[in-house]
């Protein structure tokens, strides 16, 4: 509640899944707990409306922190999972009568359908990265794939390597991204992507297909060519994820030079600062 207050929340949903193996087992300790926060919430000045739900089992279809990004994002797409579309909703239409939004399941319903929902969420989010893939590695392995993404550089009209991946996606995905990337084969390097010789994969894909990346960090390494220069390293993505595809995207729509240099940039003055 501290940090809503610090963030300048003035309405506060909570939810505490009661279930076996939840954290809070017991309908009596929900009960205090949820007691406890209407109160501190009181205190702090904050409207404040603690539901107790049921969680005798998880919701969506992900565990861990990538699948489950992948489950939040199909529900802005108005997609599934549908246990987590619905109590979404719920919670979504709870919050906005609490700030005296009339009719708003229908409001939240319309929001989710027409795609602003998801529209808001990609305008707020932590820059994500949005990279071609052009190579395969080990392609006759469908366990040990891994594919090298690539950014544009629009100054040079290129495509420059920036991090190799085999994260982020269950198994039918990589055999649905394998069968993708088997469709762009081709015989020699496409003429605008620019790789080191280190990082020459066994098949080449002409750069044509979009996914979304998530990183902990920008990197400077000597292996990848994006935004090297004569005695400096390029760019590369620490610990990245494939988060999914963006057939709505082109090449020429990756992330660009400019913008991973302002993102290093600023990353860079939070660590000083820190």
């Amino acid at each position: 509640l501290a940090k809503k207050l610090a963030v300048g929340s003035t309405h506060v949903l909570i939810d505490i899944p009661l279930g076996k193996n939840a954290k809070i087992s017991d309908s009596k300790q929900a009960k205090r707990l949820k007691r406890k926060f209407k109160y501190l919430g009181k205190l702090l000045g904050m409207e404040t409306k603690v539901i107790i739900t049921d969680g005798s089992q998880p919701i969506g279809n992900g565990i861990g922190p990538a699948l489950e990004a992948r489950d939040v994002l199909s529900v802005l797409l108005n997609k599934g999972p549908e246990d987590l579309k619905k109590k979404s909703s719920m919670m979504a239409s709870m919050l906005l009568r609490m700030a005296g939004v009339k009719n708003s399941e229908q409001l939240v319903k319309q929001i989710l359908e027409s795609g602003k929902a998801y529209k808001k969420v990609m305008e707020k989010r932590p820059k994500g990265f949005l990279c071609s893939v052009f190579v395969m590695c080990n392609p006759e392995d469908i366990d040990n794939i891994n594919w090298q993404m690539d950014f544009y550089n629009k100054e040079k009209d290129v495509f420059q390597t920036i991090a190799k991946i085999g994260t982020g996606l269950s198994d039918e995905e990589w055999k649905k991204m394998k069968r993708l990337c088997d469709e762009r084969k081709v015989s020699q390097k496409p003429a605008r992507v620019e790789v080191r010789n280190e990082l020459t994969p066994h098949v080449w894909v002409y750069p044509e297909r979009v996914v979304l990346i998530r990183a902990d960090e920008i990197t400077r390494s000597p292996v990848h060519t994006a935004g090297a220069e004569r005695g400096k390293a390029g760019f590369a993505l620490r610990f990245p994820r494939l988060m999914g595809y963006r057939e709505d995207k082109s090449p020429e729509d990756a992330t660009t030079l400019s913008e991973i240099k302002s993102l290093y940039a600023h990353q860079t003055q939070a660590k000083v600062r820190s």
